[in-house]
């Protein structure tokens, strides 16, 4: 149940196995099943009480005003293009480029492969941004969203460039604590946490992304999954004039889940930690959870979730859906059989604004 318990009953190679559950209002439950001689078992999830599922941890009060006077500081200095290397794209007529801007004095900037249609006429494209999962460098190669009809902008969270960065300065940068973004890093204090960062980067690309002239002013859409999922429904909360956003097996969900025995989305940063340090990351997770981002978000909302997924709870996603506002369009897509990867091309069950099937 909810990747804590397991129940196993040996049969067989000619009897079906069956399993008797008392299923609890709220909770998901995955069933593996191995016949003999398998190489591995094939595993289904199923859950019950979607709605059932809230936050486990309280929103604190000051939420709003903490990230308002967060972004407010950060954009007391106006966002600069500092550096843009064009690369060979792979469609015709569409500008690849490397590029960086400016952030926070100190830490790492903006960087990301930005593609922009060449003769595309002033204020007539929308914007997508691509946010990526957990990884140092997740763009190797000039990203494969360009299209001749919008702007897109791949991110790379943590600032590095995407290609030839210094691994021996950023590896120093990354051992100091909360530069980085393991589990070590969420028992700082806030204004130390590495998501703050991230957090603040993505809203100042966002910022510098709105002045290209191609942009219609009105259509931004944000999409990810894992840790791009979490980032891109924090940046519907935080960015002005999100228009979309579209995640898959979302992170960062219900971080405080497992005080209520529960399992919490990735990193699980209270995961085996000693009370001293859950403590110690106690105020810094409530800020950084996408349960407390949701009530903010008015823009319509697509999650895909799979319900084997072991990386990020789905309990975890059900608890952020349902803390999105009633009057947000939304909708929640659910493979049963599916795990961290490919919820979204094969989703089974769909939720619609309500909640209901």
């Amino acid at each position: 149940r909810n990747n804590r318990e397991m129940l196993r009953r040996d049969v067989g190679a000619n009897v079906a196995p069956a399993v008797d559950v008392v299923a609890e209002a709220g909770a998901c439950y995955v069933f593996s099943v191995k016949g003999e001689g398998a190489k591995k078992p094939e595993e289904i999830g199923v859950v019950c009480g979607i709605d059932a599922f809230r936050p486990a941890t309280e929103r604190p009060a000051d939420f709003d005003r903490v990230w308002a006077d967060e972004i407010a500081a950060m954009r007391r200095t106006k966002p600069v293009l500092v550096k843009k290397e064009c690369v060979a794209g792979k469609v015709p007529g569409v500008e690849v480029a490397e590029i960086e801007v400016s952030f926070i004095e100190g830490l790492p900037p903006v960087t990301g492969w930005l593609a922009v249609p060449t003769n595309a006429p002033a204020k007539s494209l929308p914007i997508r941004v691509g946010i990526p999962g957990a990884a140092y460098c997740p763009f190797p190669n000039p990203s494969c969203g360009t299209s001749k009809d919008s702007i897109y902008f791949g991110i790379n969270v943590h600032g590095l460039p995407n290609l030839h960065y210094d691994k021996e300065k950023w590896g120093a940068f990354a051992m100091v604590k909360g530069n980085y973004y393991t589990r070590e890093s969420w028992t700082c204090d806030f204004a130390h946490s590495y998501y703050r960062k991230v957090i603040l980067r993505l809203v100042r690309a966002a910022d510098w992304l709105k002045t290209i002239p191609q942009w219609n002013g009105k259509d931004f859409r944000l999409a990810g999954g894992s840790q791009g999922g979490a980032l891109s429904l924090i940046g519907a909360a935080l960015i002005e004039g999100v228009t979309e956003a579209d995640v898959h097996v979302p992170a960062m969900c219900d971080l405080g889940a497992e005080r209520v025995g529960r399992k919490c989305g990735w990193p699980e940063p209270l995961n085996a930690r000693s009370a001293s340090e859950r403590a110690e990351g106690y105020d810094q997770h409530r800020y950084l959870d996408v349960c407390h981002f949701a009530p903010r978000i008015t823009c319509p909302v697509y999650v895909y979730t799979g319900m084997i997924d072991g990386c990020c709870a789905p309990s975890s996603q059900f608890a952020m859906f349902n803390a999105l506002p009633k009057t947000t369009p939304r909708k929640l897509t659910i493979s049963p059989v599916i795990g961290h990867s490919g919820a979204r091309t094969r989703a089974e069950l769909v939720f619609d604004t309500t909640g209901g099937k």
